[in-house]
């Protein structure tokens, strides 16, 4: 099947000589679906750049500083297109004439434990910082807290989530320096993969060569009282 150009950019709006990034795969007439994504950085010569997952829906570019002032970075984001809204995220850094892959987002596994604890709550631990999260269940309908606990909010049988890769990848500029960080957001899961609880949402920055978490929340779903 023939490949097609999804998105072209330059690296440096209105300057060519700087160069610019290809992206393009091969979708079938039937589908919206892509595979054999390729990314190419053509500034003369050509470089072909890795791309972890090579298959998925809306491929889409971003082109902006992450990894120091004044640095053309790209972002490369992928929707896997499955249930729990999962993606694939690659950060190339500019070095030199050419580009490396600095993150993937499937080499990203931070550390967590979700565990339900008695009173009707969720402890979510993210393991990386230390940093403990409390989730209140008192809002959930009677079925689902009647078959975790007994009358007085003892749980039945001890039970715990999960927390799913990455469904965002967001650049965000706080201190509007114009170097970006990454905001990343993860799903914390419950009984099964549908029943959401909240979000780890973590904000990462580059230092010393690699992308550091340097703050985190949890956001959790309004109830109404």
């Amino acid at each position: 099947m023939q490949r097609t150009v999804i998105e072209r950019r330059l690296v440096e709006p209105g300057n060519p000589a700087a160069g610019e990034v290809i992206l393009s795969g091969i979708q079938r007439e039937d589908s919206v679906a892509w595979t054999e994504i390729r990314l190419t950085f053509e500034n003369g010569a050509s470089q072909e750049l890795p791309v972890p997952e090579d298959a998925g829906y809306q491929p889409r570019l971003w082109i902006g500083s992450l990894t120091g002032a004044g640095k053309r970075d790209i972002l490369l984001s992928i929707d896997s297109g499955g249930s729990g809204a999962i993606g694939y995220y690659t950060v190339y850094a500019e070095q030199g004439d050419g580009y490396a892959l600095v993150f993937s987002s499937d080499a990203y596994q931070p550390r967590y434990a979700i565990t339900y604890e008695n009173g009707r709550r969720v402890r979510a631990d993210s393991l990386e910082n230390g940093k403990t999260y409390l989730i209140d269940l008192s809002d959930r309908d009677r079925t689902y807290l009647d078959a975790l606990y007994d009358a007085n909010g003892r749980l039945k049988a001890p039970r715990s989530g999960d927390v799913n890769p990455l469904s965002a990848l967001l650049p965000i500029d706080p201190d509007g320096d114009g170097v970006y960080d990454l905001l990343g957001f993860q799903r914390i899961t419950g009984l099964y993969n549908a029943d959401g609880l909240g979000d780890f949402m973590n904000q990462l920055s580059w230092r010393t060569g690699a992308f550091a978490l340097v703050n985190q929340w949890v956001g959790i779903f309004g109830a109404r009282i």
